[in-house]
């Protein structure tokens, strides 16, 4: 955490010395949970990529421009661990499947 701390004070102080400002640009805390069982992968991937969605950024699971799905699913190199993510899901198509599952917004969850 330690490393990704100082990557994102670096990018504020630039950040915020290119526009003029002060303060902070994210939110103080940062929520960590670890994978105890072998479902919380698969709840954490499906979390990731489907919210997005739930806050009405995007209609569907793979257009958001910065969640790693569509790089996931494409031939461009990367550094993400494609095949193993794949492996654990089965193959790509069952990736692709668990992740046509129904995305409910923020909205839709209050009712």
């Amino acid at each position: 955490m330690e490393r990704f701390s100082n990557f994102l004070n670096s990018y504020t102080k630039s950040f915020n010395k290119v526009y003029r400002r002060k303060g902070s640009l994210f939110i103080d805390f940062m929520k960590r949970n670890c994978v105890v069982e072998e479902n919380d992968f698969s709840t954490f991937e499906w979390y990731i990529h489907k919210n997005a969605v739930h806050h009405h950024l995007t209609k569907s699971v793979g257009q958001w421009i910065h969640d790693s799905y569509s790089v996931l699913l494409s031939d461009l190199p990367t550094f993400l661990l494609r095949n193993e993510l794949f492996d654990w899901f089965g193959s790509k198509q069952e990736f692709v499947k668990f992740h046509q599952r129904v995305v409910y917004s923020k909205t839709q969850d209050l009712e």
